[in-house]
């Protein structure tokens, strides 16, 4: 898109969801998958895994554009990641994407620049 290159990566998330953090939420992943410190200082508005539509069950994160959420189940909590860095999640493509492109409108919205985006795999 525009004159942008892009590089399309896949990313493999396995989870398992286990374990609480100091606010309830269940964040601790597989051995390996350690949730990045950005997710549990970054995320003040709660999120549900209820009503995700989207058939990779990704998630926009409402306070960071460089998060996003993966739900496991509609009856589990979401899991935070994080888009490499440079990149902004773009809600409507699922992909961390160039932040010009991302459509973030997160309360933290960063103002970066990058010529990549990433596929995210589930």
């Amino acid at each position: 898109m525009g004159n942008y290159l892009r590089f399309t990566v896949l990313l493999a998330l396995t989870f398992s969801v286990k374990g609480k953090d100091s606010r309830g939420s269940h964040l601790a992943p597989a051995p390996g998958n350690e949730i990045p410190a950005r997710c549990v200082a970054n995320s003040v508005t709660r999120v549900s895994c209820a009503d995700v539509s989207s058939p990779d069950a990704l998630l926009p994160h409402p306070d960071d554009c460089n998060l996003f959420y993966y739900c496991v189940s509609a009856d589990t909590e979401p899991v935070c990641r994080q888009c490499p860095a440079g990149l902004s999640f773009n809600p409507e493509l699922h992909v961390c994407d160039v932040p010009a492109h991302a459509g973030c409108r997160a309360g933290n919205a960063m103002a970066m620049t990058d010529s990549m985006s990433i596929r995210v795999a589930v």
